[in-house]
């Protein structure tokens, strides 16, 4: 049976064979005790590539997504939907969104590590 590889850009890392991180992605400098990288994915749209890293605790999921932008938005939108808290914000030209099952507080003090 053959097996089918995936592209470079969409291959996923586990976690604990990833000795490096992304320089074109939004790296937190703050994250939870027991969150781990668990990879990155490259998505080319007509408005630029979106980043999306994901990290992982036990069952738990977080995910930053990152984007350019030419719109101006001046607040942070935080949102609650079921089990997840959603914050989006932007920080120069580039759009950002944070995903993840911990409380808006917890994401919130990710988003403001992100340089």
């Amino acid at each position: 049976m053959e097996q089918e590889v995936a592209s470079p850009m969409f291959q996923e890392q586990e976690a604990t064979m990833v000795h490096w991180k992304p320089s074109d992605a939004p790296w937190p400098k703050y994250l939870p005790r027991g969150y781990r990288f668990q990879g990155v994915s490259y998505i080319n749209t007509k408005r630029g590539k979106v980043t999306h890293l994901r990290f992982i605790k036990d069952e738990k999921l977080l995910s930053i997504f990152t984007k350019p932008t030419s719109r101006h938005k001046g607040k942070w939108r935080v949102k609650r939907k079921g089990e997840y808290s959603i914050i989006e914000w932007q920080k120069g030209a580039r759009e950002f969104t944070l995903i993840g099952r911990e409380d808006s507080g917890c994401l919130i003090k990710i988003a403001e590590s992100i340089k």
